[in-house]
């Protein structure tokens, strides 16, 4: 390599951003020069126009790389590729095998997502996911047998908790209000709709937050103001009512992992309780970097002293439904 070159490629950290091997397993030809730091330098390791095919991705593995980068520019160019698929796949969820087009779906879902977290701003991003989420909460009513193999699905793919977490606390609210039949089918929807959007405040979060080990008491703060940056973001910009708005911003409440978060105004419907409930038992299972899961049962208990006085009958449901839920899980 000669001076220019190396210079060149060293200056490459500049110029291009991390992204996931999933982005790229699913395509046939790179969209553009995908890079690989080999030897300190970033180097090319699958070319613009080559064929992503098993024997690249092998040499991915091969070299240790553990991360793969796009230039900047280029990655507005995976992005519709991503933002196509999904709609491609939203069109025909119900034609073929529905349990394989929904995975298909949700896998593009966060992939999106993901996308829209670093560009909140992106009014074309936000309404594809307004209008896939509401498609695949419309398929998941009428099949709500599918709602435990997409969750166990979603585990499996080991996104970032930030990402993930929405949609799986969504899934369990979904198969429960489908479940107790006391909202109208539109209600339903609209629920999971606010439950799947409740968090994407979190983008304006910085990302090292998420990930810390442990946080200061100036960092919880900031963390626990995400449900306000949902809704600044959100705002005039999908078609949900005020009631739900006051849903996303009212969803921690009572919540027993935002403890020190202080609400100005409080909705203590049980709508709110219940996505509030189910998003904090479906963190409080799984791992995050500051803290280990817990199990269902705990959870639970935990949950019930919170519920069990004011909604003792909605609790008795709610746990009826996870225990049913988290069987068909495992």
């Amino acid at each position: 390599m000669d001076a220019i070159n190396s210079l060149e490629q060293n200056n490459l950290s500049y110029k291009v951003i991390p992204i996931h091997l999933r982005e790229i397993i699913f395509l046939t030809i790179a969209p553009c020069d995908l890079y690989g730091i080999i030897n300190n330098f970033f180097t090319v390791v699958i070319p613009k126009n080559a064929l992503i095919n098993r024997e690249n991705l092998k040499k991915i593995v091969e070299l240790g790389l553990h991360q793969i980068f796009a230039r900047i520019d280029d990655c507005q160019i995976l992005n519709q590729i991503h933002r196509k698929k999904l709609i491609d796949i939203t069109r025909s969820l119900s034609m073929g095998n529905t349990l394989e087009n929904c995975k298909k779906q949700v896998y593009y879902l966060l992939i999106n997502l993901e996308h829209l977290y670093k560009n909140s701003i992106d009014d074309e991003g936000l309404f594809t996911q307004y209008q896939c989420i509401n498609s695949l909460g419309q398929i998941l009513f009428d099949k709500n047998d599918l709602i435990p193999e997409l969750y166990r699905y979603l585990l499996e793919q080991k996104y970032h908790y930030s990402i993930s977490h929405p949609l799986l606390s969504s899934l369990i609210l979904l198969g429960y209000l489908r479940n107790v039949q006391h909202f109208s089918n539109k209600e339903v929807l609209s629920l999971f709709v606010t439950s799947y959007f409740k968090d994407i405040g979190m983008s304006a979060i910085p990302e090292d937050f998420l990930n810390k080990r442990s946080l200061s008491k100036l960092e919880v703060e900031l963390i626990s103001k995400h449900v306000h940056f949902s809704v600044d973001i959100l705002n005039s910009r999908i078609p949900l009512n005020t009631n739900y708005f006051n849903i996303i911003e009212n969803h921690h409440t009572f919540s027993l992992l935002q403890g020190r978060c202080k609400r100005s105004k409080i909705i203590s419907g049980v709508e709110t309780l219940l996505i509030e409930s189910i998003d904090t038992l479906t963190a409080m299972i799984s791992d995050r970097p500051y803290r280990e899961g817990i199990n269902v049962y705990n959870a639970l208990e935990l949950l019930k002293n919170r519920m069990g006085s004011n909604y003792y009958q909605e609790f008795k449901l709610l746990v009826f439904y996870i225990q049913r839920f988290f069987k068909t899980v495992k």
